[in-house]
């Protein structure tokens, strides 16, 4: 008969080395409540027929998360309502300021536009497994915003504005961005020490294929430390990005670093960081541009914050 005392100590080792593991699933509860506060901060520098340009922008998002049902497939119906936002933007063209917790009854355009966002709700499927399975109701939102932006019908201003819009706030764009809350998930248990890889693909605004290693750092208190790093390259054949009068195309590459911290209960990443630097070429084409085609180079550093409220 096996001693009882060192088979006793087996089962405390083995099940010491169990507890110690993680697989991340999305387990948000039901009619659950919670808001995030989405931060980017981005200096863009562009190089174009030996004229320089700066442009910065500050941006933030505020959204509230309602999780109103359950799926057959595990997956969680939610409600994603823009609660408040803010953006201040300058560029050789000029600038633009604007907070929905401050500036009440907007009297220029980008304070209108912006104005719109707040109130404004989508729906988002999120799977078990962290991928937003889909959104709808993202560009209901730009057309009201297009709207109280007051451009003529078919203007050339007004469609490249549109373009860039979707860039940021269409379905797509919205699904992309979601996803960043649990697109790390890896499809095994970890633990501390442990490093995983996932490849990302962003196809609204510039298409671009992000390589992400990821090391759990550590756990404690129900929280899990996530460090990691990134190669960025640009989507092979990605169309051109549409500006209305001209379209864009873009042979980029970079590296990201970041951290987060997650809530091993839900899945879902309560506070992120990323400092993202990448830039290359470009090439601009349209029927009003001298020859047809300008060439160009665009460097770009941003930091995105994520933060539960």
């Amino acid at each position: 008969m096996k001693n009882p005392l060192i088979l006793a100590l087996i089962i405390l080792i083995a099940g010491g080395c169990s507890s110690n593991s993680l697989l991340f699933k999305f387990k948000m509860p039901d009619k659950a409540n919670f808001r995030y506060a989405i931060t980017v901060d981005q200096d863009i520098a562009t190089s174009t027929m030996g004229m320089d340009q700066d442009q910065k922008v500050n941006e933030m998002v505020e959204y509230e998360y309602e999780v109103l049902k359950s799926l057959p497939d595990g997956a969680k119906d939610m409600k994603v309502t823009i609660t408040a936002v803010a953006t201040e933007q300058s560029s050789p063209m000029g600038g633009a300021k604007y907070d929905s917790r401050v500036d009440q009854n907007p009297q220029d355009v980008t304070g209108k536009i912006y104005e719109k966002m707040v109130g404004q709700a989508f729906r988002m499927t999120m799977n078990a497994d962290g991928k937003v399975k889909e959104v709808t109701g993202a560009d209901k939102m730009l057309e009201e915003m297009l709207a109280a932006a007051g451009f003529p019908e078919g203007d050339e201003t007004s469609q490249a504005f549109e373009s860039t819009l979707k860039t940021q706030f269409g379905n797509k764009a919205m699904a992309e961005d979601m996803s960043m809350l649990t697109a790390f998930y890896p499809d095994k248990p970890i633990k501390p020490g442990d490093t995983w890889e996932k490849t990302v693909t962003r196809e609204a605004g510039i298409g671009m294929i992000i390589t992400t290693t990821y090391k759990l750092m550590s756990r404690g208190k129900g929280k899990a430390y996530i460090d990691f790093s990134s190669e960025i390259a640009s989507l092979p054949d990605a169309p051109p990005v549409n500006f209305g009068v001209m379209n864009v195309e873009y042979d980029l590459s970079g590296q990201q670093t970041g951290s987060m911290i997650v809530d091993e209960a839900t899945g879902w990443a309560e506070e992120s960081e990323v400092h993202q630097k990448f830039g290359g070429d470009m090439k601009i084409s349209g029927p009003e541009l001298p020859f047809g085609t300008i060439n160009g180079t665009m460097e770009a550093k941003s930091v995105i914050r994520v933060i539960r409220q």
